[in-house]
């Protein structure tokens, strides 16, 4: 996870702190609630890792049951809602597709 916790997150120290791993190509880097619900800062942590790395290289978990914000469905609308400034296709990378690259038994996408 890219901040280990979130409290007290100040994005200036994460950034640094990940400036060295984000240039490693077969390294992914995967962010969770508590780093989306870090409101501001968590954001410019995640606009960093999208800028440095790509949505490619980026996946999403909850953090569940460790972070729960109401029960696993509030926790997963938090998140969800904690990235509706990413457009489209960068959100669905995020929150499916680069899981579904790594680890292939998840199966395909769900049909909406």
């Amino acid at each position: 996870d890219l901040t280990g916790g979130a409290d007290g997150l100040e994005a200036a120290v994460v950034i640094e702190r990940l400036r060295e791993v984000v240039r490693v190509e077969n390294l992914y880097l995967k962010v969770s609630t508590p780093l989306l619900a870090a409101g501001e800062q968590g954001r410019r942590v995640l606009e960093y890792v999208l800028t440095t790395a790509g949505p490619e290289r980026v996946l999403w978990g909850t953090n569940f049951p460790v972070t729960d914000l109401g029960g696993y469905t509030a926790t997963v609308a938090a998140s969800r809602a904690a990235l509706e400034w990413l457009s489209p296709g960068e959100r669905e990378r995020v929150v499916a597709g680069t899981a579904r690259e790594l680890f292939p038994g998840l199966g395909p996408p769900a049909a909406e």
